[in-house]
């Protein structure tokens, strides 16, 4: 099954409801000004393993390990 954003308009305007309040692009500078390409920016242009070790544990303890350019993504996943 394949979902697409207008299936989830909640999700979606509380995603961008998030993303403006966490202030995302000025934090994450090399990431596009669009929600759903944050992600694949961060995995396309670093670590995609480290990040990925951190999600699979979903652990704010291991924040600590990240670079501080992914904690700003990790802390608003966890957030979110």
């Amino acid at each position: 099954m394949v979902f697409y954003p207008q299936d989830h308009p909640k999700e979606i305007h509380d995603i961008s409801r998030w993303w403006k309040e966490k202030d995302i692009m000025r934090r994450l500078t090399f990431a596009r000004d669009r929600v759903v390409e944050v992600l694949d920016d961060i995995y396309d242009a670093y670590q995609l393993k480290l990040l990925t070790d951190a999600i699979e544990r979903w652990d704010i303890r291991i924040m600590d390990q990240l670079p501080q350019y992914m904690q700003v993504f990790y802390k608003g996943l966890l957030d979110l």
